[in-house]
């Protein structure tokens, strides 16, 4: 089968890349997401080419879902990851991109489920 990866940067919404084998080279690899989203090694440096990553779409053709990845806002560090469905994915595909409030989309269920299992403290009175 084959993997389809999907970077959205600041200066090219839609980035195509062909060149990986599996989903853990997608998203572990020396060029895969992770590392791109972390500025790190040779993948790193397209930071400079398109701008900054705002989320990176992983799948493999034939499945039912994908992988969102992005840094956690915030953050240059952590990674958050999302499950999103081939069908959306393949419609964002088919027009070249998503907006941003549709990568945001992708994470809001998980931004609810950490806001609720890690409510922040309240002060007691």
């Amino acid at each position: 089968m084959t993997i389809k990866y999907r970077a959205v940067h600041a200066k090219n919404t839609w980035r195509k890349v062909s060149s990986h084998r599996s989903l853990d080279s997608a998203i572990s690899g020396n060029d895969g997401a992770r590392n791109l989203l972390l500025r790190r090694g040779r993948v790193g440096k397209k930071w400079d080419d398109y701008g900054a990553v705002r989320c990176v779409f992983v799948w493999e053709e034939g499945s039912g879902r994908g992988t969102a990845l992005r840094l956690k806002p915030g953050s240059t560090t952590d990674v958050q990851t999302a499950t999103v469905t081939v069908h959306q994915l393949e419609e964002w595909d088919q027009k070249g991109g998503c907006s941003d409030q549709e990568v945001d989309s992708c994470f809001r269920a998980l931004e609810h489920y950490q806001a609720v299992r890690d409510p922040t403290p309240r002060p007691h009175h």
